[in-house]
């Protein structure tokens, strides 16, 4: 029996503000994940940590850049629904992305073998940033 309303008008608005939340959120645990990889990695280690002893530590910390702008574009893209200008969104998911780096960093320094490290909250930064600012560009020329 179909009761002829759409899924917008069946969900409560406060739960379609929250239901986006959700993929920044798991991207999230999914940075936390890599950052709870030890430092050392036994060469004997199978599944996915056996990538990180091919990738070479300056390149893992260059991947910073697009694994924070991947998380501040998913910000950008879950706030939409809240109704904040172009611009407030960009800054809002710029310093939502930036506070988790902190947050991670801080997590790193507790993991065997990584510690806390400025260059790659740098990092973290310039992704966030470089997200932020392309989705409020691209919002103003959408119009």
């Amino acid at each position: 029996m179909s009761t002829g309303k759409s899924a917008s008008e069946i969900v409560p608005p406060r739960l379609r503000r929250l239901g986006p939340l959700l993929l920044p959120l798991a991207y999230m645990a999914a940075i936390f994940m890599l950052s709870s990889i030890p430092g050392e990695i036994d060469p004997h280690e199978t599944g996915v940590m056996r990538v990180f002893l091919w990738v070479p530590p300056d390149v893992q910390n260059l991947l910073h850049v697009p694994v924070f702008a991947g998380l501040a574009w998913l910000w950008c893209l879950a706030l939409r629904p809240w109704g904040l200008s172009p611009g407030r969104l960009a800054w809002l998911a710029f310093a939502l992305t930036l506070a988790y780096g902190v947050a991670d960093e801080i997590h790193q320094s507790f993991v065997p073998g990584r510690l806390a490290n400025g260059a790659d909250l740098l990092l973290n930064g310039i992704g966030a940033a470089l997200a932020a600012w392309y989705y409020h560009r691209r919002s103003l020329v959408a119009g």
